[in-house]
């Protein structure tokens, strides 16, 4: 049996799919983005805590492809910054290893 491909990979090798707003928010959620329902109009909005970016997404049905490939960009820039700020935090926590002391050589010479 074939295995299942990730929804970001899916969405990358096929934005013409009949793409859903449900699988924008299950894609969201499984990056870590901030997706927000629409208050006033009929687009969502998804945005990134790590990006200054929001992009916005009609709710009709089928999504344009157009929008998936900007959902696909902005997922790729908030998980490439996202990994960035994790190695910058373990590199500011890591411990400096303390370096070997070496034993003092006794400088008394032996007769």
């Amino acid at each position: 049996m074939a295995k299942k491909k990730p929804l970001l990979e899916q969405m990358r090798s096929n934005p013409q799919k009949d793409w859903q707003i449900n699988d924008v928010e299950k894609l969201a959620k499984e990056v870590d983005l901030i997706f927000s329902p629409p208050s006033n109009g009929s687009h969502y909005k998804i945005s990134s805590e790590h990006l200054d970016k929001i992009e916005t997404i009609p709710a009709k049905r089928p999504i344009k492809p157009v929008y998936i490939r900007l959902l696909v960009g902005l997922c790729d820039e908030h998980v490439s910054r996202q990994k960035k700020q994790k190695t910058k935090l373990s590199e500011k926590t890591k411990v400096p290893k303390k370096q070997a002391s070496r034993p003092e050589q006794d400088m008394r010479s032996t007769k």
